[in-house]
């Protein structure tokens, strides 16, 4: 992708103060820290799993016979994707602290995003087991598909546009991405009629005496939050890839930003990287021959007298 975009394209699309945020927050990234951070996000992960898991198969919420069976297989590729998000943040993370930090400001945000969208789905998922119509249960994942199909034409438009700001997008897109205003009214509206229907289903008014409409405006609430997260991921996902493909092109034009913005290789890629020991050594070679210089000078002088 380097090859096909100028340096002069993208230059202001990354700011000084985001690339500032970047190589610090990197170099103080401590080996307690990432520790931290990488247990903690990948047991929420592996929390919103097992609870899924258990609501598959319990049939107080969706019964044995629901179309996320699927979700008991999924056991081992979320085990796999938290050894490989731990491994990557305490492993990988030490391997750039402090001799890339741009290189692990950029890889921190890509691990955190692949984290993002797993947890998304795992979420959307744990809403519609505890959702018992079906035929709610496939309104709502057709939304949030439709959503998120959206949300990734709309995030390709926002990277084209940072790139090439005449860029012509088709008419699909210009549909999609022109009528925000119009999409999210739909989507009100349907979450709307999906909660009133809800309050005065059948299956609420078994589970809940009939005096009580406090009680069934929460529980009606709760199949149609998936909705509610359809609109969150409109707006989400197009400024998470925006923000990505700006520390992208942060990371493959690192040396370019690092002399635009005039910071220390020091600062920049880290006190041990080999960037900072070459220009220390070319420093002493300086000061070394210089100092030879002024002897030589001293010498030549003392000789003269």
């Amino acid at each position: 992708m380097k090859k096909s975009i100028r340096f002069e394209q993208i230059e202001n699309t990354v700011s000084e103060k985001m690339a500032k945020e970047g190589y610090i927050k990197a170099e103080n990234m401590s080996f307690g820290k990432r520790l931290i951070a990488a247990i903690f996000f990948a047991g929420s992960v592996q929390a919103l799993y097992w609870f899924g898991y258990f609501l598959v198969g319990n049939p107080t919420f969706s019964g044995t016979t629901n179309e996320y069976q699927f979700t008991l297989s999924l056991k081992w590729f979320v085990m796999l994707f938290c050894l490989y998000f731990l491994f990557n943040m305490i492993f990988l993370g030490a391997k750039y602290r402090c001799r890339n930090n741009i290189k692990l400001a950029y890889k921190s945000n890509v691990w955190l995003a692949q984290l993002s969208v797993i947890f998304y789905w795992l979420l959307i998922i744990d809403l519609q087991l505890l959702t018992k119509n079906p035929y709610l249960r496939i309104f709502n994942i057709l939304v949030v598909s439709g959503c998120f199909i959206f949300s990734i034409i709309k995030s390709i438009k926002k990277i084209k546009n940072l790139i090439y700001k005449n860029q012509e997008a088709d008419r699909l897109s210009k549909l999609m991405t022109e009528n925000p205003k119009m999409i999210k009214s739909i989507l009100t509206i349907l979450f709307i009629a999906s909660v009133v229907s809800n309050i005065f289903s059948n299956e609420l008014s078994n589970q809940t005496p009939k005096p009580n409409i406090e009680g069934r405006i929460i529980l009606a609430l709760v199949p149609v939050i998936p909705i509610l997260f359809s609109i969150f991921s409109i707006y989400a996902f197009p400024w998470l890839s925006e923000t990505m493909a700006r520390i992208y092109f942060l990371n493959e034009f690192s040396e370019e930003f690092r002399q635009k913005f005039k910071i220390e290789k020091k600062l920049w890629y880290g006190s041990k990287s080999k960037e900072h020991k070459e220009e220390q050594k070319k420093k002493q070679h300086f000061s070394k021959k210089l100092s030879q210089h002024n002897q030589k000078e001293q010498n030549e002088l003392k000789s003269h007298t």
